[in-house]
């Protein structure tokens, strides 16, 4: 570990952050859409992640509907009808999913030092099965279903806060989710290291408190806060 730090708790959002949501939600697109190019399925794609962003601010529905629904929605905007239960088609895949290479060689080095929780709108049972592909053992996994509340929505860092009970200054949210994970948190005053692994420009106003391209750099700039 490079330098010092008050850190003491670390939380994690998992899909975009430690798992590649973008390569297993192309890989799902691509088997129901088998017709359709890569231009296409990036387009329905980038319709479907925000007709789902819509969903979960929204009165809580369980994580499969909210698949089911922003599944069949989308599809239906772009006059493609590929069959019936997408929504538990879509879960059946996402324990499959690999992470990203950079997870294992940090966070299993992190864990010796510091509280690992991984935050997720995800179900609880997939969660699980996702830390085993990563083979991280966290200290802790917060589900938004414990929650029936999904982020953006504050209440979940709310509760995160309430399970660490820890103090603010000693607690940091590493995520790539700006708008789902950086914006709630830091209306929280929680630390944030935003995990742009897209390399874009800000999508919006509030800052993470630093900005890495992937995780190597995670325990350099931990010494910063």
């Amino acid at each position: 570990m490079i330098g010092t730090t008050n850190i003491k708790a670390i939380s994690f959002d998992c899909y975009g952050t430690l798992i590649d949501w973008d390569s297993g939600t192309y890989d799902f697109f691509r088997k129901i859409l088998p017709l359709e190019d890569k231009e296409r399925i990036l387009n329905i794609i980038k319709r479907w992640e925000a007709i789902q962003f819509q969903l979960i601010q929204k009165q809580y529905m369980p994580y499969n509907k909210i698949q089911e629904i922003s599944l069949i929605k989308t599809l239906h905007k772009f006059n493609l009808f590929p069959g019936n239960n997408l929504g538990k088609k879509f879960l059946e895949q996402v324990p499959k999913w690999k992470p990203f290479t950079d997870v294992y060689p940090i966070l299993s080095k992190l864990k010796n030092s510091y509280k690992l929780i991984l935050v997720s709108n995800g179900p609880l049972s997939i969660l699980k099965k996702n830390t085993k592909k990563m083979g991280i053992k966290f200290d802790k996994i917060i589900s938004a279903e414990s929650i029936r509340a999904y982020k953006p929505n504050t209440d979940v860092f709310r509760y995160l806060l309430r399970q660490l009970n820890y103090p603010l200054s000693e607690i940091l949210h590493v995520a790539t989710g700006y708008k789902y994970d950086v914006i709630p948190a830091k209306a929280l005053g929680i630390k944030t290291i935003w995990v742009n692994r897209k390399q874009i420009l800000y999508p919006g106003t509030v800052s993470p408190d630093y900005e890495i391209i992937n995780l190597t750099k995670l325990p350099m700039v931990m010494s910063y806060l």
